[in-house]
């Protein structure tokens, strides 16, 4: 069965480190302590990096909204590398998700350029890059 050899392939990769699975983003990830995936980001990250639906279920403080932001992420930053425009649209339910998203999301691309620099040289031009957040009636959260 085809959905068993993915499972195991997923299971397998349990002992993957966060900045192996999206080197893009290595170098913020390792600065923020993110290193050790949890089991959704685990289960889920070669999946979502292959473009795969996903529907992820698992309790608060489960890593889930880094399992499904990291590989938007890590495409977007490969494809404003390569000079290619690239934009992602996040979707939160609540206000205090869209906090959480706006500051884990600002965090992890501070230091891009860092990270494609150590990596190949190919730096992100910030024009080539469009992060969206979204939330349902509520004011945009300021950064301040």
């Amino acid at each position: 069965n085809d959905n068993d050899n993915d499972d195991k392939e997923t299971l397998m990769m349990s002992d993957e480190r966060l900045p192996t699975l999206f080197p893009s983003l290595a170098v913020s990830l390792d600065k923020l302590g993110f290193s050790t995936p949890t089991p959704i980001q685990s289960a889920s990250a070669t999946r979502a990096l292959k473009a795969e639906n996903l529907l992820l279920i698992a309790a608060t403080g489960s890593g889930k909204t880094l399992a499904y932001v990291l590989p938007a992420l890590e495409k977007v930053a490969v494809h404003s590398a390569a000079g290619k425009r690239s934009t992602v649209l996040i979707v939160a339910p609540t206000r205090e998700l869209a906090v959480q998203l706006m500051r884990d999301t600002t965090s992890i691309l501070s230091n891009l350029n860092d990270n494609n620099a150590n990596a190949n040289d190919d730096l992100v031009e910030e024009e080539e890059m469009e992060i969206l957040l979204a939330v349902k009636g509520v004011d945009i959260p300021s950064t301040a």
